[in-house]
C-alpha cells in the first residue's frame, strides 16, 4: 500500500508535492525516485520524510524570532511593563536604519549577561537614531547552557583583520571565553617592538580589545546567544598554567595524536594515562583549549602545560595558522 501511494505521488506534478518554502525540490524527488523504493526500506523513507519535517519546523520557528539588539545590564535591571527603554546610539541606527524599524514592531533586548527582554516599539526618532521600547513582559534571566570551554590563544600578534575572526567565530561556535596568551614566540608588531605585559598601556600591540570587544558583540546578536564571549586580560603562559588546574585541558601540538583519537579514546571510559578527566565531549564538557602562536609552543613552554595537565592533540598533517587551529580545535570538542 505504502509503495503503491509513494508511485502515485511520484507521478504527481512536482509543485503540488512541495508547497512554498518546503524541502528543496531536487531532494524530494530524489527521495521520491521509483529506484529508491527497492533500494530503500519504506520506513526509512517515511522517517527521512518526518525528520525533514522536523527539521523545517524548527528553522521556520527560529526564522520567526524577532531580531536582537544589545543593550547594558543596567537598562534592564528591574525593568517592567510600565517601563520605557531607550535603545540609541548604535544599535539605534541599526535598528531604525539598517532593519526600518517602525512603531508597534516587536524586538528582544539582551545585555550580554544572560538576561533577554521582549520588546515593542512605542516611539522613534530617526534623526537621533533613537527608539523608546515598552517590555511585554518582564526581562528572564537565562543559565549558561551547554559547554563551557575557555580558549586560550597566543592571538596578541595577529594582524590582517585575523583576530577579529578569531573572536567572532569562537562567539558563533559557543566559547564562554577567550584568554589571549603571551608566548616566547610573540612576533614584533608593526611599531617594531614586542608585546608588552599586561597592564602597560603604551603596548604597541596590534591587539585591540575595545575593537575585539564589539566584534563579540555582533557575533553574539547574530548567533542569538544569551551570554557574550568573556574577553580577558592578556596572561603569560606562568599565569596561564595556574588557572589550569584540575581542569580539563587540551593543547594543540603539531606531530601529537590526533584530536579525534583522543576525544574517542576519553568516550570509551577508559582509565589510565590516556584519559584526560570527565566531560570532554557533547554539553556536559567545560575545560581550556589552548593553542599556541606562529612556529608552535617553545619545548619549555609545552613542558611546562603538559606538567598543569594539559593533553596534547594534533589537527590534521597540515600546517595551521593560529586562528585556524583555534577555531579549529573548538568546533572539534563542541560538535563531538
Amino acid at each position: 500500500a505504502w509503495q503503491q501511494q509513494l508511485s502515485a505521488m511520484h507521478a504527481q506534478p512536482l509543485r503540488h508535492l512541495c508547497g512554498r518554502g518546503s524541502v528543496p525540490q531536487l531532494l524530494c524527488r530524489q527521495l521520491l525516485l521509483p529506484c529508491d523504493l527497492k533500494a530503500r526500506p519504506i520506513s526509512k523513507l517515511v522517517s527521512g520524510a518526518a525528520e525533514l519535517d522536523v527539521i523545517r519546523q524548527q528553522q521556520i520557528t527560529a526564522a520567526s524570532r524577532p531580531p536582537r539588539f544589545y543593550v547594558s545590564q543596567q537598562l534592564l535591571t528591574g525593568a517592567s511593563t510600565s517601563s520605557s527603554l531607550l535603545l540609541d546610539g548604535e544599535e539605534g541606527r541599526h535598528a531604525l536604519r539598517s532593519l526600518r524599524m517602525r512603531e508597534q514592531d516587536v524586538l528582544e533586548l539582551c545585555d550580554g549577561k544572560g538576561m533577554v527582554c521582549r520588546c515593542q516599539v512605542s516611539a522613534v526618532d530617526k534623526q537621533k537614531n533613537r527608539a523608546w521600547m515598552q517590555p511585554l513582559a518582564a526581562p528572564v534571566q537565562h543559565d549558561w547552557d551547554g559547554p563551557q570551554w575557555r580558549l586560550a590563544v597566543a592571538c596578541t600578534t595577529l594582524k590582517g583583520g585575523r583576530a577579529e575572526w578569531l573572536v567572532e567565530k569562537a562567539t558563533e561556535l559557543g566559547a564562554v571565553e577567550l584568554i589571549p596568551v603571551i608566548t616566547a614566540r610573540s612576533q614584533p608588531t608593526k611599531g617594531g617592538g614586542k608585546y608588552s605585559k599586561p597592564g602597560n598601556d603604551d603596548s604597541q600591540s596590534d591587539y585591540e580589545p575595545n575593537r575585539l570587544e564589539r566584534v563579540a558583540i555582533a557575533a553574539t546578536k547574530q548567533s542569538l546567544r544569551t551570554h557574550g564571549l568573556n574577553l580577558q586580560k592578556p596572561v603569560t603562559i606562568q599565569q596561564l598554567a595556574a588557572m589550569m588546574q584540575g581542569a580539563v585541558c587540551l593543547v594543540a601540538v603539531a606531530g601529537a595524536p590526533p584530536i579525534a583519537q583522543v576525544l574517542g579514546s576519553q568516550g570509551s571510559g577508559t582509565d589510565g594515562p590516556d584519559k584526560t578527566g570527565a566531560g570532554l565531549q557533547g554539553t556536559s564538557g567545560s575545560g581550556f583549549l589552548l593553542v599556541g602562536p606562529e612556529g608552535d609552543w617553545t619545548p619549555d613552554e609545552l613542558e611546562l602545560l603538559v606538567g598543569a595537565g594539559a593533553r596534547p592533540v594534533g589537527l590534521g598533517m597540515h600546517r595551521l595558522r593560529t586562528e585556524t587551529a583555534a577555531i579549529a580545535l573548538l568546533a572539534a570538542v563542541m560538535l563531538a
